[in-house]
């Protein structure tokens, strides 16, 4: 006969071998469920055009907010990570979007978009919602909500590390060394780009690209801290019988949606770095 003693051990064991934020992100089945039902629902609705039945899954203060805001148009979507929170009464969910975009000498191309929204439990059902709008003069971040400075007041004593930060810096807080490439179409070659965060928070870093033959599209991390860099690798290697055409690679910063496209093209004497 097992000692109590030692299953009560066993199962201590196995509680501490997990990721102590996944014991508390980890929310009961039922309102799992619940949530991923609602939000495929939500986004059905978005893939089939229905805007006016998706706003019965909208929170009543945020009804506003959805009703003149641009909707996403995905071919189809798929769910991805949920975060919740206050008690498993909001959450905040990743989703896949199956789109298409417009890029400077290639044109319309289909990408996977990232889509970020909120939710919450009002009267037992699950409901999307945006955050109220910041006082007078504040502005919304993805990293809290920032003052405009005032005569007298350091930047140190309005948050967000010292820094301020406005809506500018925001949706460009991450920069590139160059937007475009070129390659040699006869010589295989690597080219990169250097991605540096100068936001005050972290931030994730996500490929968007069709499949081109002869390249390769590569982050060597997903995720910045405040004054990390991260490479894009571009790798081109010549396919037999084959002219390639110009193309293009997106690199889409969340949480701040900002889109970072790269442009490459080929003409004989290219400039990238030889294998």
């Amino acid at each position: 006969m097992v000692h109590r003693g030692l299953i009560v051990c066993l199962i201590a064991s196995a509680a501490l071998a997990q990721d102590p934020a996944e014991l508390f992100q980890k929310a009961p089945p039922h309102i799992d469920d619940a949530l991923r039902a609602r939000v495929t629902q939500f986004y059905q609705l978005h893939v089939e055009g229905k805007f006016r039945a998706a706003d019965a899954l909208v929170a009543e203060d945020s009804k506003d907010v959805f009703f003149g805001m641009e909707k996403p148009r995905c071919r189809e979507f798929a769910l991805g990570n949920v975060k919740y929170s206050d008690g498993f009464t909001r959450a905040q969910v990743m989703i896949s979007c199956d789109t298409e975009m417009t890029m400077v000498m290639v044109g319309r191309i289909p990408v996977k978009r990232p889509l970020s929204s909120k939710w919450k439990v009002v009267d037992g059902q699950w409901f999307w919602y945006v955050d109220p709008p910041a006082p007078a003069g504040d502005i919304v971040t993805p990293f809290g909500v920032s003052k405009p400075q005032e005569s007298g007041r350091s930047a140190a004593s309005q948050g967000l590390g010292g820094v301020f930060v406005n809506m500018t810096t925001v949706t460009s807080g991450v920069k590139a060394d160059k937007t475009q490439v070129v390659f040699d179409p006869g010589l295989p070659a690597t080219a990169e780009v250097t991605l540096t965060n100068e936001l005050p928070g972290s931030v994730e870093l996500t490929l968007e690209s069709r499949e081109t033959k002869g390249l390769t599209f590569k982050l060597d991390r997903a995720a910045l801290q405040r004054g990390e860099r991260a490479l894009l690798s571009i790798r081109y290697e010549p396919v037999e019988g084959y002219v390639p055409k110009a193309a293009a690679v997106q690199v889409v910063v969340s949480p701040t949606d900002q889109a970072i496209p790269v442009s490459v093209g080929f003409t004989s004497g290219g400039a990238s770095r030889p294998n």
